[in-house]
């Protein structure tokens, strides 16, 4: 890891230009001793210029793109520069390959459209020298770097989220994982599922979106079961304010 006066160099790969653009500035406004080398539409066009001789500590790269795509651009760099660490850019429906990226030595993922402030901690978790590749479930801060990933991986795939898949993604199995997540948070992970559907749903209704819009998009199939657990729900907090 550099030195605190040495500029972190970095390169931006993603086929879309408007994404390269806002990543290269947030980073340019937001922190000064990090250093965009450069940005390209490709994995193919991003290894080339590695290759040439150009001094890179990270790469953010997305996982889909034409002629070469982020995880085997990743496996070849991390072969030929070991040194070089990666953060991964997915889009909503891709978490398998977030998992895979993760599993071929990826620090951590961000989900389209990129959040400014998960962009900023990625970062600063980069250059603090604090992270290490997938280094989600090792370290002192194990259990809050956990529950973070819990978290996110709800928020990320809400409609879809189950016990098996966030267990698997940390290598775990189902029940222990449960479990670990009873004692780290005080809920089983249905609660936790739960919770984050009805806050979703609460930020949609009061922003006036259609009912029928809210249940499809927390993943409900059944009306009036969502009616009976939104109205259960809003009650409870109702309760909470006001007690």
């Amino acid at each position: 890891m550099k030195q605190h006066q040495e500029p972190h160099t970095i390169l931006i790969v993603d086929d879309e230009p408007i994404i390269r653009e806002m990543i290269s500035n947030i980073i340019q406004w937001n922190r000064p001793h990090i250093h965009v080398k450069g940005t390209f539409a490709n994995g193919q066009e991003a290894l080339q210029y590695v290759r040439s001789g150009a001094d890179i500590d990270l790469v953010i790269t997305d996982i889909r793109m034409p002629i070469m795509d982020g995880i085997t651009l990743i496996k070849t760099l991390k072969q030929e520069f070991p040194h070089m660490k990666f953060l991964l850019i997915t889009a909503f429906a891709e978490f398998s390959y977030a998992q895979t990226a993760l599993g071929v030595g990826a620090l951590d993922y961000l989900v389209k459209p990129i959040r400014q402030q998960e962009l900023l901690c990625a970062l600063d978790c980069f250059t603090s020298g604090k992270c290490q590749a997938t280094d989600i479930i090792q370290g002192n801060d194990y259990p809050s770097r956990l529950v973070s990933f819990l978290n996110k991986y709800i928020r990320e795939n809400i409609t879809t989220a189950t016990i098996a898949e966030a267990s698997e993604c940390l290598g775990y199995s189902a029940n222990h994982f449960s479990k670990l997540v009873q004692e780290l948070c005080g809920y089983h992970f249905s609660e936790l599922l739960h919770n984050a559907k009805m806050e979703r749903a609460t930020e949609l209704f009061d922003a006036g979106v259609p009912m029928s819009q809210i249940i499809c998009e927390i993943g409900y199939t059944s009306e009036r079961r969502f009616r009976r657990a939104f109205s259960s729900y809003r009650q409870s907090i109702h309760q909470r304010t006001y007690s």
